[in-house]
Formats: structure tokens, C-alpha cells, sequence
């Protein structure tokens, strides 16, 4: 399977019913999760992992999105391996956080 954060359109939807009780434990843990409906079901039916660690890993990501850019300004200021060294750091920690 390809990576969760892929480029590739998503165009099927998947639906399933199911009853009060396990649609409020449904979204109990996607709130724990701090995922969307979507992410948490593609994660579940993929094997991935679901823990209550997604939503500080979702701040996290925000954070290194933030810097990502000010590198991305920097980069236009100057040609510097040091940029390009930070950035593929904070690619990787925003890789080892999806």
C-alpha cells in the first residue's frame, strides 16, 4: 500500500451502518485520535496504528509545516546546504509523526 498522505485522488467512498452504541464509541475514539472519520477508518482497515498519540502528532505536524515554510523563504534568500539539511530533518520527523 502506497503511503497515507499520497498525492492519488480519492474518488470511492466506503459506507457502513452501524448502531448508536458503536457510533458514539466510533467517535470517542476518533476524538481521542484526534483523526478524521476518514483517516481513522483508513488507518484501522490498513492496520495502521490508532492511538491517542495522532492528535499531539497532529499539532506536531502543524508546527513542522510552519517551519517547512520559513525554510522554504529561507531557501529563496540563499542556496545553503545547512537548508537543505533542515529540511530533509523536518521531513523525516514529519514522515516518523504520519
Amino acid at each position: 500500500m502506497k503511503s497515507l498522505q499520497s498525492s492519488e485522488v480519492k474518488s470511492k467512498t466506503v459506507k457502513a451502518r452501524v448502531t448508536e452504541e458503536e457510533y458514539r464509541t466510533f467517535c470517542q475514539k476518533r476524538e481521542e485520535c484526534g483523526l478524521s472519520e476518514s483517516e481513522l477508518i483508513r488507518r484501522a482497515i490498513f492496520g495502521l496504528e490508532v492511538s491517542g498519540c495522532n492528535a499531539k502528532n497532529q499539532k506536531a505536524m502543524e508546527h513542522m509545516c510552519k517551519i517547512h515554510t520559513l525554510l522554504n523563504q529561507a531557501r529563496l534568500e540563499m542556496d545553503d546546504a545547512v537548508i537543505d539539511a533542515l529540511q530533509e530533518e523536518v521531513s523525516d520527523l514529519c514522515q516518523s509523526l504520519s
